[in-house]
């Protein structure tokens, strides 16, 4: 059995970028919820150097299959390929410059539609399965925030690779860290618990209000978390 998956990614790439052999890559984008599978757009000039190549890639644990609906200016192109680990596939020559390029920019539009299989589907819901028993599991958590009066525990392994701000910090003995507990006056403890919802579980509850967000925010950036 097959589910699917609907992102949408644009990019705005401008024509210097791919000048002079140079190639323009967008960020990795992980595909929904599968830390496993990522996918990213590369953009150059052709060897015919009017036309511009285009090609979106795809790294894998398995075999997943996309549909790529894009449009550059007024060039749209559609295709739909099945990836085996790593891959790129797309368009030697997608558009000459003169039709993609508008005073130096380019707006690039995608939809993606990733079939997930069964396959990929069983090994997340085993990470998660995991994470789960770990969430759950306070006999061994071994870090502890103290907010005002109120403490929360979680897992030092947890905290240290959601935060490679935390994990320096857990190397050099630094004193903002007291061994296994911190003591924090920045945040509320709403904030501290949504933290760390968010390296457990990977999802924000939607109940969180703006203010918790805003604070949330500014947690993840100073601690640098990975699905900030």
């Amino acid at each position: 059995m097959a589910f699917e998956i609907v992102q949408k990614f644009s990019e705005f790439i401008v024509e210097s970028d791919i000048s002079d052999s140079k190639r323009f890559t967008t960020p990795k984008q992980q595909v929904g919820a599968f830390d496993d599978y990522l996918f990213w757009i590369e953009c150059y000039t052709c060897d015919d150097p009017q036309y511009v190549s285009i090609y979106l890639n795809v790294s894998s644990l398995s075999s997943i299959t996309v549909k790529w609906v894009s449009c550059g200016n007024s060039v749209t192109r559609t295709l739909e390929h099945t990836y085996v680990n790593y891959g790129g596939f797309g368009y030697p020559k997608y558009g000459t410059k003169a039709e993609l390029f508008k005073h130096g920019f380019m707006k690039l539009d995608s939809t993606l539609t990733f079939t997930i299989t069964s396959k990929m589907s069983e090994g997340f819901k085993l990470r998660a399965l995991t994470v789960k028993y770990l969430w759950e599991d306070d006999e061994f958590k071994d870090f502890t925030f103290h907010v005002g009066r109120l403490r929360l525990k979680m897992h030092k392994c947890i905290l240290s690779t959601a935060s490679p701000v935390f994990a320096s910090m857990f190397r050099t003995h630094n004193p903002e860290v007291l061994g296994d507990m911190m003591f924090t006056r920045d945040y509320g403890y709403k904030v501290i618990e949504a933290a760390v919802d968010l390296m457990y579980k990977r999802e924000l509850n939607a109940d969180l209000t703006v203010k918790t967000l805003l604070n949330l925010y500014r947690f993840s950036k100073k601690y640098e978390l990975v699905d900030e």
